[in-house]
Formats: C-alpha cells, sequence, structure tokens
C-alpha cells in the first residue's frame, strides 16, 4: 500500500511505500525508484485530477515527467511529451482507494439490510459443468466457443 501525505501545508506530496519504507522518486535519469531517504523535489509530486475522479502525479522537479506504470507494473520511463496513444494514457491515472473500507457491509447498510439476501434469492448461482469439454482441446474450445452457448 502506499501512503500519500503532504510534508507540509503546500501542494506538494510524497508518496511512501509503508511496507518497504520508502518514498517513491525520480533519480538524475528520470526513472522511478524506491528511495530510503526523501530527496527534496526529486521525490515531491503535484496531484492532478483528470476524468472521472482518476489522479495523475507529476513530478516537482520537472513538470513534464509523470508516475506511471505499464500493464505489467515495470515503470514507465520518459515525460508525457514522448509517452503517446491511449495505453499509455492510461497507464498514468491512478484511483484513490481505503484499503479498510468494506464495501459488502456498505452496500448492506444502504439497503436496509435485506436487498442483498433478496437478489441473492432470485438470481441462483448457475455453475457450468465442464464434463461436456473435457476431450475437447483447449483450441477448439477458445475457438468453438460461440457454439457451446444455449440459446433461450
Amino acid at each position: 500500500n502506499l501512503t500519500i501525505r503532504s510534508m507540509d501545508f503546500n501542494v506538494k506530496l510524497t508518496i511512501f511505500a509503508e511496507e518497504s519504507r520508502r518514498y517513491l522518486c525520480f533519480n538524475k535519469k528520470w526513472k522511478l525508484v524506491g528511495s530510503k531517504k526523501f530527496r527534496g523535489p526529486m521525490c515531491e509530486f503535484f496531484e492532478d485530477m483528470v476524468n472521472n475522479a482518476y489522479n495523475r502525479y507529476r513530478s516537482a522537479a520537472n513538470e513534464t515527467y509523470f508516475v506511471g506504470f505499464n500493464r505489467r507494473g515495470r515503470p514507465l520511463r520518459g515525460d508525457l511529451a514522448r509517452q503517446k496513444g491511449y495505453h499509455r494514457e492510461k497507464c498514468l491515472n491512478f484511483i484513490k482507494m481505503d484499503a479498510g473500507f468494506n464495501i459488502p457491509h456498505h452496500n448492506q447498510k444502504l439497503a436496509g439490510g435485506n436487498h442483498s439476501r433478496a437478489v441473492l434469492a432470485k438470481a441462483p448461482l448457475k455453475v457450468k459443468s465442464r464434463h461436456s469439454q473435457k476431450n475437447v482441446s483447449p483450441r477448439h474450445r477458445q475457438k468453438n466457443h460461440h457454439r457451446n452457448k444455449k440459446l433461450s
């Protein structure tokens, strides 16, 4: 889990990993690294709100550099001007989450405690049997998946 906090009452934020006890920083080559020491503006970020409550984190040392990760969780390199395309844009967007927030409890509280049971009673779980596909190769299963669906 990452903790985002302000060092004082300014708009610059730090991103701190509690478990590894490291700050998220840019090094001299603008690569994202985890630093045990706080290194000033290289470890400070501005928070920008973008589409639909997503956040982006911009370097306080050079505002063209953003925090971003690829699909595999590896840090992106380079500034935003060189990062083009829809997938790159998505890799710069973050959503804040409270890990302690219990969504099912919240939903049940809003529904008065009875809603979830009523919905479950009306919509029973459907379990698809895999016995019919046992002797079929995975390639055929994937290729002919549309034939396996039953029409209602």
